[in-house]
């Protein structure tokens, strides 16, 4: 049996809220975490250093993380926000159709002319659950699909170039 050792440990998060999302960053070997309170953290690896905290969302857990070569990009319930690295805010891309973010993916451009898409499932509680594609480069929401169900989870499967959006169906 192999032998493990422990040579760092990320501890709670500072605001006492729990941690509820984890992503690795390969490119920096950051470890990207956010808490239930809108607190969004990263911590150098294989120490478990801190490296930055920053809130990214005053109201709201944040729904999703995804980590870019110059920073963080964090989907929040109405909006996406582009960080740098060391928490500082980039750029926020906002449309009036994004409402009621429960979930979303970050999928490539199908050619290398187009634009990087982030999908982002939506539950509003006056409407049909829908999936908003939006354009990175425009920010603005390309298209919006409507779902029969709900979906907290969505994924992107490159090896198929398929979007997952996954949920429960409600029993009627």
């Amino acid at each position: 049996m192999e032998s493990y050792a422990t040579v760092g440990t990320i501890e709670a998060s500072r605001d006492g809220a729990p941690i509820h999302l984890a992503v690795f960053d390969p490119t920096e070997e950051l470890l990207w975490s956010a808490s239930q309170a809108g607190m969004v953290y990263s911590h150098l690896l294989p120490t478990a250093e801190p490296y930055s905290a920053f809130r990214a969302d005053e109201q709201m857990p944040v729904v999703a993380l995804f980590p870019h070569p110059f920073g963080v990009i964090t989907l929040n319930h109405d909006r996406v926000r582009f960080f740098s690295k060391g928490g500082m805010k980039l750029q926020e891309a906002t449309d009036s159709r994004l409402a009621a973010v429960c979930g979303g993916a970050l999928y490539p451009p199908s050619s290398n002319k187009g634009a990087p898409h982030l999908a982002c499932a939506m539950a509003p509680r006056d409407g049909p659950p829908v999936l908003g594609l939006l354009d990175m480069h425009t920010a603005k929401l390309a298209s919006v699909v409507p779902m029969e169900a709900p979906a907290s989870v969505v994924r992107f499967a490159p090896a198929v170039n398929l979007l997952l959006p996954l949920g429960l169906r409600r029993r009627r």
